[in-house]
């Protein structure tokens, strides 16, 4: 009986020897094609490694694989554009709880999706940001309850994690495993985000200060603008702009100084608002808002009896690239002049426009105040 026991062991470790190494070879052969794949992104070369992650994925079912190549595959088809395709392959990892063990790439799945939507490539539901919201939740719990104990498994789950273990302690692919706080860090902020657009905004707000990273408090400059308080928002923005390697930043900041100054402008809280429009002017000089902002100045001051501040405006705006507000700055320099009973000037200035915008909705307007300024020299000189 001993005898036979022994012989059936042995013949079990053979067996499993030949087939652990089968395996084994057939891991390296991945690794060594998924390195190849990684290095094609790095380089740029997106549809050759898409073409390679998908040859991998068709030949080896292995988790340990499997969980890289869809999450690289994702990210490529990301970098590409090509965002239908991304966010239907980070939601095969997400969908397939056996790959939520393997590394972080179940959580990388859950960050990388919710960046989608944030950033504006998709669109996505009322419902399908509470269900990211709930997952990313649970995730952090994971990861926070330190004093969890590991849940008992039966022999048959331990023996595959086992198997797992050593069919794949030698695979290894190129790519940094970000370490538990960045990873955490990651979900707060992706979480932060979610809860504004979910509408739970006092949660949002206290996940986001938590965080404190420039994208956080990017987060926290939407929120504080979605509640209209503008000076907290764009106070926090504006030192944000010490980060802005791409200049997006910058752009979003003068965005969001002109819309501030126009509700200031609208509420006649004219002073704080020509501050705001003069900000613009000096921080974004030929613009579209600069130039927006240079003909609220203009006219503001032209209603105030301020002809050499709106002359000042009235300058910039004709001399700038941007073309925005060159005819009813033009028309505009026309009724100063003529108010100051400049009339010859006037006339020269309504000529101009005449001449420089045939087709333009205010001919009528220039060709009126032209003849008002012809009898103004006749009779008045």
């Amino acid at each position: 009986m001993k005898k036979a026991l022994f012989i059936f062991l042995a013949v079990v470790m053979v067996s499993g020897g030949v087939y652990g190494v089968y395996h084994l070879s057939r891991l390296n052969h991945a690794e060594t094609e998924m390195n190849g794949a990684i290095l094609n992104i790095n380089e740029g070369e997106l549809s050759e490694a898409i073409d390679t992650i998908k040859e991998v994925l068709s030949e080896y079912r292995y988790r340990v694989v499997r969980a890289p190549a869809l999450y690289l595959l994702a990210d490529s088809y990301g970098r590409t554009g090509v965002y239908r395709p991304a966010e239907k392959t980070y939601n095969i990892i997400l969908s397939d709880p056996s790959l939520k063990e393997i590394d972080n790439w179940w959580i990388g799945s859950i960050v990388s999706l919710a960046k989608l939507y944030r950033k504006g490539h998709l669109k996505a539901s009322f419902s399908q940001k509470e269900t990211l919201v709930r997952s990313i939740d649970g995730v952090i719990d994971e990861m926070q309850d330190a004093d969890r104990t590991e849940k008992q498994i039966s022999l048959t789950r331990a023996m595959e994690r086992l198997f797992l273990l050593v069919l794949t302690f030698n695979f290894e692919i190129n790519v940094e495993v970000p370490s538990d706080e960045t990873v955490l860090r990651g979900l707060k902020t992706e979480l932060g985000y979610l809860l504004i657009e979910t509408g739970d905004y006092g949660r949002a707000e206290e996940v986001l200060k938590n965080v404190d990273t420039p994208v956080s408090r990017l987060g926290l400059v939407k929120l504080y603008l979605k509640e209209e308080e503008y000076e907290k928002g764009i106070g926090l923005l504006k030192g944000l702009l010490a980060y802005d390697k791409t200049g997006d930043i910058k752009k979003y900041y003068i965005k969001q100084l002109f819309d501030y100054a126009e509700e200031l402008y609208s509420k006649r809280t004219y002073h704080d608002a020509l501050e705001l429009y003069e900000e613009i002017d000096r921080e974004a000089p030929d613009t579209t808002y600069s130039e927006l902002a240079l003909y609220r100045l203009a006219k503001y001051y032209y209603n105030n009896r301020d002809d050499v501040k709106s002359f000042q405006a009235i300058g910039k705006m004709l001399s700038n690239s941007i073309p925005l507000k060159d005819e009813e700055a033009l028309i505009l320099k026309g009724y100063i002049y003529y108010d100051r009973r400049e009339f010859v000037k006037a006339l020269k200035v309504f000529k101009e426009f005449i001449k420089s915008y045939p087709k333009s909705e205010m001919l009528g307007t220039a060709r009126e105040w032209k003849a008002m300024t012809e009898r103004s020299i006749k009779y008045i000189g």
